[in-house]
């Protein structure tokens, strides 16, 4: 099946911020699921700088929330 996993973090990017680890896995963006990079590509698209979302994420088999400021 199809996952949306971040293989990348940047520092000084959102997701570093939101401390989005490396391999974590997406699952949701603000209740919209998040399958595919592709998914995270649409999603991201819509949002502008300084939008706050929020982010289910699974990481070492646990789900995880974290607020992400863009």
């Amino acid at each position: 099946s199809d996952v949306c996993s971040s293989d990348l973090v940047y520092r000084k990017y959102p997701a570093f911020y939101a401390e989005i680890r490396r391999g974590d896995i997406i699952i949701q963006m603000d209740g919209t699921k998040i399958r595919t990079n592709d998914d995270l590509v649409e999603f991201g698209s819509k949002l502008q700088k300084g939008d706050v979302v929020k982010v289910l994420l699974l990481r070492d088999g646990v789900e995880k929330t974290v607020d992400m400021e863009i």
